[in-house]
C-alpha cells in the first residue's frame, strides 16, 4: 500500500532533549514532505506540553496533525492512538510511515500495520523515505 501520511514522535526525533534543541534538518524534511503527503506529530505526554513544544519550535506549519496520548486516552504502542492520528490525518494504518526513537513504539506500531522505523538519525529517515519512493526534496 501507498504511504500518505508521515508522522514522527516529538522527543527523541524532532526535539533532542538531551541537547535541548529542535532537530532542523529533519523539519526542513517534514515541511518538504507536507506538499505531497499529509504530515503529523505522534507523542506520549500531555496535549498542552505536546503543543507548547510545537509553538516553541515553530514547527505549527509543518504538520496536518498534532496529537498527544494525554488528548486521547490512550499511548504508545497501542492500536487506539495510531487509530486517532490515521482518522486526523484521512489515512488508514498501513498509509503511515512513522518515525520513533522507542524501539517498543516502533514495534507495537508494526503490530497494527503500520510502516515504522526505529529512528537514531536523519540518516534513517532519508532511507526509509528514499526506500518507499516519497518525495521530500
Amino acid at each position: 500500500m501507498a504511504i500518505k501520511a508521515v508522522v514522527f514522535d516529538c522527543y527523541g526525533v524532532l526535539y533532542n532533549d538531551g541537547i535541548g534543541a529542535y532537530n532542523q534538518p529533519l523539519l526542513a524534511i517534514v515541511r518538504a514532505l507536507r506538499a505531497h503527503y499529509r504530515t503529523g506529530v505522534l507523542s506520549n505526554m500531555s496535549g498542552a506540553g505536546l503543543r507548547a513544544r510545537i509553538q516553541q519550535g515553530k514547527m505549527a506549519d509543518a504538520f496536518d496533525a498534532v496529537v498527544a496520548s494525554g488528548d486521547t486516552n490512550s499511548m504508545k504502542p497501542h492500536r487506539e492512538i495510531f487509530e486517532y492520528i490515521a482518522a486526523e490525518l484521512g489515512v488508514s494504518l498501513p498509509e503511515i510511515l512513522f518515525f520513533d526513537d522507542s524501539v517498543d513504539h516502533v514495534q507495537g506500531a508494526q503490530a497494527h500495520g503500520i510502516q515504522a522505523v526505529h529512528y537514531r538519525s536523519l540518516q534513517d529517515v532519508t532511507d526509509a523515505l528514499d526506500a518507499h519512493h516519497l518525495n521530500y526534496l
